[in-house]
């Protein structure tokens, strides 16, 4: 995901482009830019004050803190922040939009009155789509993380209803960087009570048998196996409030199936079915995911030159059709000396572009790994 800013009308603004599966975005901040900046002529009149890890003063309850309101303290309470009118929330160390280990929720986002404008919070929404996978896959699903702070800053990565693992903080340099998050999808159900009844659901992998396509029909139609289990949960990037840097509060809605393994072909002791198995660097390399075949084979410099057929033989015509989609993609030379993990990467950022809509799903130059070459743009 890449972010540019700026400033139209007065208001600000936030773009943002796919990357990795970002199929759709969209971002409205109220407010306007003066009254947002947390930086400039605002910091010079009045220090920032940073987040404390500390608890907060005894005697302020959790729900102290509410969208657009001035903090009830209490009467007994020493704010350093002041109180009521005079307060400034800037000065506030436990300020909730200054914590970058709790998501302050999606009911921050937006602008807020009282003279509160610049505890806005900038929102965006993303899609994230991990495809069909077998039950029990394990894989890696990488995000980028835009910081358009002119300073590293800690992003909260908080998960919800999904089998993935982050690092609960990134600490996140100027500019772009990627965050691996490790899947690992549980094991498949076991089978239900079956009662013959007509209706019941359908359970484990269905084998379509031969399928003959009509002559001329490429690429001919995915079968979906109709049983499978669905993934479905939130990711969110919590950028806290800074010096120089506005609340920025991103949520991608992520998405995929789980699907139940094709029993593993019989072992005849070597006969022709035994010559036939597909080779398992291959099956992993189509798939995205290691196969139930698979033995702890090193498949590096089999993928390698998989991914050298597939940049030569297979992307040309799309990258010459449109080669301002294709600026990320690495050069042959580069694929030799990639690890197996990267050009696993590589293919699904390719499938990404070729797969979802590539006008709204676009990604940016950024040189391979994806980021390193990023530069920090001004402001967030």
């Amino acid at each position: 995901m890449s972010r540019r800013t700026s400033c139209e009308g007065g208001a600000l603004v936030q773009k943002r482009a796919g990357l990795l599966g970002l199929k759709t975005v969209g971002m409205f901040i109220g407010g306007v830019f003066a009254a947002a900046a947390i930086s400039g002529s605002a910091v010079a009149q009045t220090k920032f004050v940073g987040w404390s890890a500390g608890p907060p003063p005894k005697g302020v309850a959790d729900d102290a803190y509410k969208p657009g309101d001035v903090p009830d303290f209490g009467d007994k309470v020493k704010s350093p922040a002041g109180k009521g009118d005079d307060y400034d929330p800037r000065l506030d160390p436990n300020h909730p939009l200054k914590n970058p280990l709790k998501d302050p929720g999606a009911k921050w986002e937006g602008a807020h009155g009282r003279n509160l404008n610049q505890t806005q919070v900038a929102s965006g929404t993303g899609d994230i789509d991990w495809g069909e996978k077998y039950y029990e896959a394990q894989f890696v699903a990488p995000i980028k993380v835009t910081n358009r702070c002119k300073t590293a800053q800690p992003v909260g990565i908080f998960v919800n209803g999904l089998p993935v693992t982050f690092p609960a903080v990134h600490l996140a340099p100027p500019g772009d960087s990627i965050v691996q998050g490790d899947v690992k999808y549980p094991a498949a159900p076991p089978p239900p009570l079956r009662t013959g009844l007509p209706g019941e659901p359908g359970w484990g992998h269905v084998d379509f048998g031969p399928i003959v396509f009509p002559a001329g029909m490429f690429p001919p139609p995915k079968m979906h196996q109709p049983n499978f289990g669905t993934v479905k949960g939130t990711v969110v990037l919590w950028h806290p409030w800074g010096p120089d840097c506005i609340g920025t509060r991103i949520t991608y809605n992520v998405t995929g199936h789980m699907h139940f393994k094709p029993p593993p072909p019989p072992d005849d002791g070597g006969g022709p079915s035994k010559l036939a198995t597909p080779d398992v660097c291959e099956v992993w390399w189509n798939l995205g995911e290691p196969p139930a075949q698979y033995k702890g084979e090193d498949c590096t410099e089999k993928f390698r030159g998989l991914a050298r057929r597939f940049t030569e033989k297979v992307l040309p015509p799309y990258v010459l059709n449109a080669p301002e989609k294709w600026d990320w993609l690495p050069t042959v030379p580069e694929v030799s000396v990639m690890t197996g993990p990267e050009l696993l990467t590589m293919k699904t950022v390719a499938e990404a572009v070729l797969g979802h809509n590539p006008e709204k799903n676009r990604p940016q130059p950024r040189g391979w790994p994806p980021g390193s070459e990023a530069k920090p743009p001004e402001g967030r």
